[in-house]
């Protein structure tokens, strides 16, 4: 490639041209496979059921980088010579000795080759070692070292660069949001990290940035990640972000699938369950070496993010997974399980599923000699599970699934000319009823009166009996077991079952039918003395019979067999009409055949049989026709409450076409253009193939948004299109307008102009937001999409998922920082949502300064920061920070000299409450004057005075101090906006929000200016005198304490003793107040793999007070999710 430029475009372009015929020729070479195979479960008791899951791979390439992947050395030299007579064909020059071996084989140093009677010695990557492969260090044995090793040097590097800058906080939140952390996030994208790991990697930078924003090396994480204050983002939720990123490209990318599916398998295969779960956590802590994609997933699932396969993956034969039941299972018990391929309890519970089975009794039931003694898992279960010698469970199963059960069916006789009907003498039978309300679902017994063979289904007409429970004439107080009790049955002596087609069925009161193959065979005793002097039947009819079986096992073996007839394949959940895909046909695509193929519309969507009924009226009514004209209009109202409703609807104008008109409502992911693009699917679902149809729409979005991704699909990649807002719905009508081969034009009206079917199609939408019935996509529906994320288990994110993280990571953090003890004092305030944290954010980030960044700003924002997290140098405070210079004693209020001085009594002190009622008596006469600066027509009307006195913010002339200083007003010392003034100036101004945001920053500046001075500021002069004439303790004392106490502990106990203390008023003496620092027991290290991190469980100062925790976070980030609102609101 002589005369050609690397960074040329057209050298990618000429280098495919050179190199892929030989990847062609080894492609087609199946005996070069690598293959990577195990096989999938479909039947624990059949194992011939089993299929291969696979994927096999020979070559991947990246311009001049080339992996060739063998499953051992002959193949490898096999492929190397056939690359290499290439080369020389070619005339491509490669350098044989930059060739570099990975592999899992333990205890090999090196390797030769003979390449073209060329021998070369290769070195091979030791277990500690990686090799760079585009970026990305690759580990033969799956090792997280050398990658750790590489993020170190990366953030060493950066730190090395900046730490002498003369840059402020801001500087270096941007280098580490901006350069560092996309590095990082490439470097570790196939490598899971537990929390304590990425904070390790990223403490050098974490204390530069708190040493650049002048707090101290304590401060908790909560506070330098939240986005409540200016902050860096987590490596670990980068990660986060990362992998949610990543497995929705897996899982969509033609060309990944075979790889997805295999991992996907493998992982419930590695869980050892019958279908893949909600979340991976419960199970995670048994598995040894966890794979990439559970570490991913469990990664997601820390943040209720789910993911959920859009195929079929349930393994066959019983209901209750053995991991469901059986919690405290390790590692080696789910080895021995999957070796025994026992995954449910079914397999080891009798049929009534009262009784653990003997390991011998279940050696036979599962059809399975096991080699060896009984495991100890199973002793396990025998010594915990189970009650008695009897081995009754603490807990039945309950309608367990059995395959291998007896039933003896009815005799269908041959039909004769003449005769047809046969009657059976002395039959009873019994069938399971499902032909009512699954609550109503029970056994039916009967006598066999007739069996009528006329047509080709034999049908079984029965006299109805009822079941009653016999008691013991001795003993009759003994408990019984559901195996030991005894039933007899007598005829019904009511009409609960009757048949009107039965020509004699007057002669009995309760009769019913029944298809012959359908019921079996129950064995039964007549009425006689043998058995009537055993038990009390006094109150039964001569015409009773003696069940020969328990009517517990008799009703068990019913309800399988209905399971096995009318469904071939009972599952667990996730039922689907689409079938289990093996990888050859998991990417095929639905039937291009859509005329009147009305069970599309259930596969496409979730909906109920209204919806249904009138999608197929509109495919009826329509299919004589092949030209359309639509108006379509969507709804959205009550944003960001939970009263938030969107609709959509149309109307057909085309002449010389049925004028009809729809109307429906979705939700989730609210916004109006969701509510635009659900109203043009409909539109495409109503209409037949081959047809054209003309959409009239008001939303542009929606019109750009089809032509891209329908006409410029192929230009977009996987990535790109999934980063699309709403995918699913155009992924959907993607498919539609291909399969159903439609010519879709759309024409841009104006809203709101007078146009009269758009009024009505805007109507519709209202109505139909009103409507109870949800339309929602059936994920399902997409044949390429393997996989789905799912926010909460709720429904399907279908927007950037990267995006959408930031949501739950913000939302994590805040539950974090409202859990710290700092905000104890403050607990009632957050849990009455007194405080507007939107507007608080956006007041703590404010920049009153004209240069973007400097250090007066960061001055000014480090003050609002501490004050907000509560962590304003107080003396508490500085006990902590100086345990050296300032006695272990408790210290009062420099100021009132009647509390401690901590943060919480600032807001207490009656000097702060008399100073903020001044405070506030001022900015109330300068807030009117602002006001009646402001037009009339903004305001709410010319008495706003009376509206400002009634929310009872600012004090009265007649009010006092004490009186009036509540927890809202005292919010305002630590930089908190409360939600009431916010009300109160939203409800003057209603509208012109500019106007309405810069009063209130004006006013909040101005409050805050005057808090500054006169309180916090007295209390500062205050403090610095008494540490000066009291404490003897000056700002070099504390500059150079570093240095002073740097020393060993004799050295340290010798200069405190040096130190003397004046005694004045604002000390107690108390030595048990202030704890030792030095003898405070560090923090315990546990098991990485144990220590995965829980976003609300490790809190470095957790308040025991709080009221937030897991199902707080989950609220905030629910409520954006259905309300389309900021997760601070809620």
């Amino acid at each position: 490639m002589q005369g050609i430029h690397q960074g040329e475009i057209i050298s990618p372009l000429l280098w495919i041209l050179y190199y892929n015929p030989l990847f062609l020729y080894i492609n087609q070479k199946s005996n070069l496979y690598f293959q990577c195979s195990f096989n999938r479960i479909r039947h624990v008791l059949h194992p011939e059921s089993d299929t291969p899951q696979q994927f096999r791979s020979t070559v991947t390439a990246y311009l001049d980088d080339t992996s060739w992947i063998t499953n051992d050395l002959d193949q490898l030299n096999k492929k190397l010579n056939i690359a290499n007579s290439f080369y020389k064909m070619t005339d491509i020059q490669i350098n044989l000795d930059k060739y570099k071996i990975i592999t899992n084989v333990p205890k090999i140093n090196s390797i030769t080759l003979k390449v073209d009677d060329q021998s070369i010695t290769l070195p091979v990557m030791k277990k500690i070692q990686s090799e760079k492969l585009l970026g990305v260090q690759i580990n033969g044995y799956n090792n997280q070292a050398p990658v750790i090793k590489k993020l170190k040097t990366t953030v060493r590097a950066m730190l090395t660069t900046i730490m002498r800058k003369d840059i402020t906080h801001d500087h270096v939140a941007y280098l580490i949001n901006k350069i560092l952390l996309p590095r990082l996030e490439y470097q570790m994208q196939f490598t899971i990290l537990p929390y304590s790991k990425t904070q390790k990697i990223m403490a050098p930078l974490k204390k530069l940035f708190k040493h650049k924003f002048n707090l101290s090396t304590s401060t908790p994480n909560y506070v330098i990640y939240n986005s409540l204050f200016p902050y860096i983002n987590d490596l670990f939720a980068s990660q986060i972000k990362s992998q949610s990123s990543i497995l929705p490209a897996l899982f969509n990318t033609p060309i990944l699938l075979p790889i997805a599916l295999h991992k996907i398998t493998y992982t419930l295969k590695e869980l050892w369950l019958p279908s893949f779960p909600l979340s991976v956590i419960p199970y995670y802590n048994t598995l040894v070496r966890p794979t990439y994609l559970t570490r991913a997933i469990r990664l997601l699932n820390s943040y209720n993010i789910n993911v959920l396969p859009n195929f079929d993956l349930v393994t066959l034969q019983g209901r209750y997974p053995i991991r469901h039941y059986i919690r405290d299972l390790d590692a080696k018990a789910l080895k021995s399980m999957s070796k025994k391929r026992i995954l449910y309890m079914d397999q080891l519970v009798s049929l009534s599923g009262y009784y653990l089975l003997t390991w011998n009794e279940v050696k036979i039931v599962n059809k399975n000699n096991y080699k060896g003694s009984k495991p100890k898992w199973f002793s396990h279960i025998e010594d915990n599970y189970t009650l008695s010698h009897h081995k009754r469970l603490v807990t039945p199963l309950q309608d367990i699934i059995i395959h291998n059960y007896n039933v003896t069916r009815p005799t269908v006789l041959r039909s004769s000319r003449n005769n047809n009907i046969h009657q059976p003498r002395s039959q009873f039978i019994a069938f399971w009823n499902n032909n009512c309300t699954k609550a109503n679902a029970d056994l039916v017994l009967g006598k066999t009166i007739e069996q009528d063979n006329t047509y080709n289904i034999s049908i079984t007409f029965f006299q109805h009996y009822i079941p009653t429970l016999l008691a013991a004439t001795h003993n009759s107080n003994a408990p019984r077991t559901p195996n030991s009790s005894h039933h007899a049955i007598y005829p019904c002596p009511g009409y609960h079952i009757r048949e009107p087609n039965y020509r004699l069925g007057y002669k009995y009161t309760c009769l019913g039918s029944i298809k012959t193959s359908s019921c079996n065979i129950i064995k039964t005793t007549p009425y006689n003395y043998n058995w009537t002097k055993k038990f009390d039947a006094r109150h039964l009819p001569k015409t009773a019979l003696l069940l020969n079986k328990p009517l517990h096992l008799i009703r068990l073996t019913s309800y399988n067999d209905y399971l096995n007839i009318f469904s071939s394949a009972p599952t667990l959940h996730n039922n689907s009409n689409n079938t289990t895909i093996s990888s050859s046909d998991a990417f095929s695509s639905f039937s291009s055949s859509f005329h009147f193929d009305f069970s599309f519309i259930s596969k496409c969507l979730l909906i109920s049989p209204f919806y249904i009924n009138q999608f197929k009226n509109s495919l009826i009514i329509f299919d004589s026709y092949r030209s359309f004209n639509f108006f379509t209009n969507g709804s959205l109202s009550h944003i960001g409450t939970p009263e938030c409703r969107y609709g959509f609807g149309w109307i057909q104008v085309a002449p010389n076409t049925p004028r009809l008109q729809f109307q429906g409502c979705s939700c989730f992911s609210p916004s109006s253009t969701r509510a635009e693009i659900f109203s043009i699917l409909t539109v495409l679902l109503s209409i037949p193939s081959h047809s054209s149809c003309v959409i009239n729409t008001d939303s542009q979005n929606c019109i750009t948004t089809f032509y891209n991704f329908i006409n410029e699909h192929r230009t977009l990649s996987i990535r790109q299109q999934l980063k699309i807002n709403n995918y699913d719905l155009w992924y959907t009508i993607r498919e539609l307008v291909f399969q159903k081969h439609l010519l879709v034009t759309f024409v841009k009206v104006k809203a709101h102009n007078d146009i009269v079917e758009n009024d009505i199609a805007d109507n519709l939408a209202k109505a139909g937001a009103l409507e109870n019935d949800p339309i929602l996509i059936n994920p399902r529906f997409l044949s390429t999409q393997l996989a789905t994320i799912i926010w909460n288990g709720m429904a399907p994110i279908v927007s950037n998922v990267r995006k959408f993280c930031n949501t739950p990571i913000a939302a994590a953090e805040f539950t974090r920082l409202m859990n710290s003890s700092a905000y104890a004092p403050i607990t009632n305030s957050i849990t009455a949502n007194l405080i507007d944290w939107e507007v608080t954010s956006k007041w703590i980030k404010h920049n009153p300064l004209d240069s973007p960044t400097s250090r007066k700003l960061a001055a000014i924002q480090i003050y609002k920061v501490k004050s907000a997290t509560l962590q304003l140098p107080t003396l508490n405070k500085r006990q902590l920070f100086y345990p050296a210079l300032y006695p272990k004693l408790t210290l009062l209020c420099p100021t009132c000299g009647q509390e401690p001085d901590t943060n919480d009594h600032i807001g207490q002190c009656i000097h702060s409450v008399n100073a903020l009622f001044n405070i506030l008596k001022k900015h109330y006469i300068m807030l009117i004057n602002a006001l009646n600066s402001l037009p009339s027509d903004l305001l709410i009307d010319n008495n706003f005075i009376h509206h400002i006195t009634s929310h009872n913010f600012f004090p009265h002339p007649d009010s006092t101090p004490a009186d009036f200083i509540t927890d809202v007003h005292r919010l305002l010392i630590y930089n908190f906006f409360p939600k009431l003034l916010t009300t109160l100036i939203s409800h003057v101004i209603p509208r012109h929000t500019h106007i309405r945001n810069k009063i209130i920053l004006d006013l909040f500046l101005a409050i805050q200016q005057d808090i500054h001075d006169d309180i916090l500021n007295t209390h500062t002069r205050n403090l610095h005198d008494f540490e000066k004439s009291i404490l003897n303790i000056n700002k070099k004392d504390k500059k150079h304490y570093r240095s002073t106490f740097r020393s060993s502990k004799k050295k340290r106990s010798s200069l405190t003793h040096k130190r003397s203390h004046g005694v004045a008023f604002p000390i107690i003496c108390n030595n048990n107040d202030i704890p030792d620092l030095a003898s405070t027991p560090c923090r315990t290290q546990v098991n990485s793999r144990q220590s995965s991190f829980n976003p609300f469980n490790e809190i470095e100062n957790f308040n025991p007070l709080a009221r937030f925790n897991q199902d707080a976070f989950i609220r905030y980030t629910s409520c954006n999710f259905l309300h389309s609102s900021s997760w601070q609101s809620h």
